[in-house]
């Protein structure tokens, strides 16, 4: 991949960051953007080696799977639990 496609490339995972960030549905744990945000590295840092915005990328987008991963499961967890109440709850014969 060129440079100039992989800035792009980590510009879109920023911006995905955002949207998956802001939704009411994905909150980020704290430390899941933690070495992004550390870093150096942004899309606007153009100077910077194609290896540095490789790896500032699989950071973003590692951080944004975690936190999807996250919010999906406990919304599998919550599922499970509403579904144990209604069975549990059920009106006599």
């Amino acid at each position: 991949m060129r440079k100039q496609a992989l800035i792009h490339m980590h510009a879109l995972a920023v911006e995905l960051r955002a949207a998956v960030s802001s939704s009411r549905r994905n909150t980020p744990t704290p430390d899941a953007f933690v070495e992004y945000d550390d870093g150096e590295v942004t899309p606007a840092t153009v100077y910077h080696q194609k290896d540095a915005h490789k790896a500032a990328v699989q950071l973003l987008l590692e951080g944004t799977v975690e936190t999807i991963r996250i919010d999906t499961e406990s919304e599998s967890e919550s599922r499970a639990q509403s579904q144990t109440t209604v069975e549990t709850v059920q009106p006599p014969e």
